[in-house]
């Protein structure tokens, strides 16, 4: 099998997501669409009707201010109720989203400004405008005005709008087709420069109603959600986009660490997540049982959740002595780790990033049903997806409605349909990045027997050693990266006879571990923001790295065996040259860090 198809589900009678969004404030004015933080500590919600007026009123002031239909306007801001606010108003006034991480380099920002050259923009804070500012001088882009969320400058530009009229707006609105460009979202660039991808309303419209039917059972307008992944990344956005038009109430964080207080106050229904969460969430439950002398048992409750979980997933019974034991750990453990997600927790999306198998069979099996689904920017986010009751671990799904995937002869994953943007900002981009129609994602992978796409590593993170070996590392990374203490783990040797690797720790991880064994130096990790990440010479952790790299090595082939490491601990948010904002690896980066390194430890 090298290709499946899954016809389209609902042909959308919208052509734009204003036009949608008008749709939805008709249908439910009263719905509650939004939960927003308070500087008191508190949550407060927002009606759709409240929502689509302040968008309007901002709208107006865009028009106001001379920005046309096809004007680049970027977000330079983190995931918060104002970015959902910009987005919008920018769409009603008929121009062009451009976002950008909130953790983005000023280099980063000059090279989207160079490439896209925007009219104006949004940020969240007064150093993003800084940077914003200084980024247009560098590149000499005069832009309209740049208004600032957390000060004045929504209520000015509201207020500026006051002399465009309903009927003014409603025109600008109704000329949008759905082939207009509705935004330019850059990738991460873990290959090289980010490239800018062209996204239609017809690409969303298609995703967002196609999506939404395909999960009906999880997105609906009794649920809620909490969004904490940066609305810059195209998975956020088409979700947001998804809840907003199905009426699932979303709650917004910008920070991770605050999604359990969050979960506790809002209860979400349902979450998406990238896979070191709930490895962080596995590994904090493991040390909590260990500090109250219930390791072992907390090891058998793991191992009855897994066989359980495995059973539901293959819709069948778990063997007896498990149905024994699970209502015991129910009580024990299961009912205190649903608690964490607030105790209404009943779906998780994974994405990002490659999902344990293991992890979807026992967040599964302890009542969480875990979904792992696949996509790109140049996909409008999901392509593939595992459905309720249509899951396998291990794998990431059938294609999507309307969708079309193909396993080229080299291995590649290839991607066509209505959701598959038309090419890059740049066009002289667009000749490489597609073949016979479909687009080249630069995976790799297969399908099961069902029709189900397995990733098995990306196409430029070959290694040719000098051997003449020709290595994926995919596999042997993602089972070192199952340990809670790294971070990343990534293997390199292209040209050398032999591969060796980086492992970047868990600062938050090794830190709780070191205190416990009472390494003061290491309870004190502080992770360099700049220059050369630290090297860690713990003998213990390294011994403990040791046996995790050993276990990888059992399980690939010799060819694929890591002699050497090299272990490093880094800021991973700050280091922007060697992660993008999505914690992807820049493989070409981290090979010139290696070549700079003393020769890792054996």
């Amino acid at each position: 099998m090298n290709e499946v198809f899954t016809p389209t589900l609902v042909t959308s009678t919208y052509r734009t997501i204003p036009e949608a969004l008008q749709a939805r404030v008709v249908a439910a004015p009263r719905h509650a669409a939004f939960d927003i933080p308070t500087a008191a500590g508190t949550w407060r919600q927002v009606s759709t009707r409240d929502f689509v007026f302040d968008v309007r009123r901002l709208a107006k002031g865009l028009i106001a201010h001379g920005i046309q239909p096809g004007d680049r306007v970027v977000i330079f801001c983190a995931t918060q109720y104002a970015w959902t606010l910009a987005d919008l108003a920018i769409s009603y006034a008929g121009a062009v989203i451009v976002p950008i991480y909130d953790t983005a380099a000023p280099a980063q920002v000059r090279a989207i400004l160079t490439d896209c050259t925007p009219v104006a923009g949004f940020v969240g804070t007064s150093s993003q405008r800084d940077i914003l500012m200084q980024a247009c001088a560098d590149t000499q882009i005069q832009p309209v005005a740049i208004w600032q969320a957390d000060g004045e400058d929504f209520a000015d530009l509201g207020a500026k709008g006051s002399e465009i009229t309903d009927s003014e707006l409603d025109a600008r609105r109704s000329q949008l087709a759905s082939e207009d460009l509705a935004t330019i979202v850059y990738t991460s660039g873990t290959s090289g420069p980010a490239r800018g991808v062209r996204i239609t309303h017809g690409n969303l419209i298609h995703q967002v109603s196609n999506v939404a039917a395909a999960y009906r059972e999880v997105v609906h307008d009794q649920g809620v959600t909490i969004l904490v992944l940066p609305l810059a990344h195209v998975l956020a956005r088409a979700l947001q986009l998804i809840c907003l038009l199905q009426g699932m109430r979303i709650g917004y964080i910008a920070n991770p660490q605050q999604l359990l207080a969050a979960a506790a106050r809002l209860k979400p229904t349902f979450l998406v997540v990238v896979p070191r969460i709930l490895e962080k969430i596995r590994a904090a439950a493991v040390v909590r049982a260990k500090e109250k002398h219930l390791g072992r048992l907390f090891h058998h409750a793991e191992i009855t959740a897994i066989h359980v979980g495995q059973a539901r997933l293959l819709g069948c019974s778990p063997a007896w002595r498990y149905r024994c034991s699970y209502p015991v750990y129910d009580r024990l453990f299961y009912r205190r780790l649903r608690a964490l997600f607030g105790g209404g927790l009943q779906w998780m999306l994974s994405g990002g990033a490659p999902l344990q198998s293991e992890l979807t069979q026992l967040f599964t099996g302890i009542g969480i049903k875990v979904l792992e689904g696949y996509g790109l920017s140049e996909t409008c986010a999901p392509l593939t997806g595992n459905l309720p009751g249509n899951t396998r671990a291990g794998t990431v799904g059938v294609p999507l409605p309307g969708a079309r995937v193909r396993i080229s002869e080299t291995g590649e994953v290839l991607a066509a349909g209505p959701g598959v943007a038309a090419g890059y900002w740049n066009r002289d981009l667009d000749a490489d990045a597609f073949v016979d129609g479909f687009f080249r994602t630069g995976d790799l992978g297969h399908f099961d027997d069902d029709g189900r796409l397995i990733l098995t590593g990306r196409l430029d993170d070959t290694i040719v050693t000098s051997l003449g070996k020709s290595i994926a590392p995919a596999r042997w990374q993602n089972l070192v990266e199952r340990h809670p203490l790294v971070a990343h783990a990534v293997a390199i040797g292209a040209g050398k006879p032999h591969l060796s690797a980086l492992i970047f720790v868990d600062p938050e991880s090794v830190v709780a571990v070191a205190r416990r064994r009472g390494d003061l130096e290491l309870a004190q990790l502080t992770a360099p923001t700049s220059g050369t990440p630290r090297i860690v010479r713990a003998t213990w952790l390294r011994e403990i790295i040791r046996r995790q790299i050993n276990r990888a090595n059992a399980e690939v082939s010799r060819a694929e065996h890591i002699r050497t490491f090299q272990l490093l601990a880094a800021d991973l948010s700050a280091h922007h040259e060697l992660f993008t904002p999505t914690q992807k690896v820049r493989r070409a980066a981290l090979a010139q860090l290696a070549a700079q390194l003393p020769t890792a430890g054996a």
